[in-house]
């Protein structure tokens, strides 16, 4: 019993001190996709090829629904010119509204 008490108390705390420092994702951690849209030709195959029709084609650019993504990186294969997955996880909002996110042109 002494044992089994020893390995499930005694590794200490396993957590870290987020929001006083820092936070630094992992490498292999895929955040929110970030556009940058200088020479889009607005083909739409970005848009049309995400599995959870995030993506759409507006006047302003590009908008992208984070109330829907899966943050697969789909968009991100499928146009990698213009789609990078990004480091960004805090994503909070207070309404359904401030989850749509427009990159715009040029």
């Amino acid at each position: 019993m002494r044992k089994l008490l020893r390995r499930m108390f005694g590794y200490g705390s396993r957590t870290v001190p987020y929001p006083t420092e820092a936070f630094t994702p992992p490498a292999a951690f895929i955040g929110r996709p970030e556009a940058d849209l200088d020479g889009c030709d607005r083909c739409g195959r970005c848009a049309a090829g995400c599995p959870a029709g995030s993506l759409s084609l507006v006047d302003e650019g590009l908008q992208l629904d984070l109330g829907s993504c899966i943050f697969c990186g789909e968009c991100a294969r499928i146009c990698p010119e213009h789609i990078a997955m990004g480091k960004d996880f805090e994503l909070a909002a207070r309404g359904r509204e401030e989850l749509k996110v427009v990159f715009a042109r040029g």
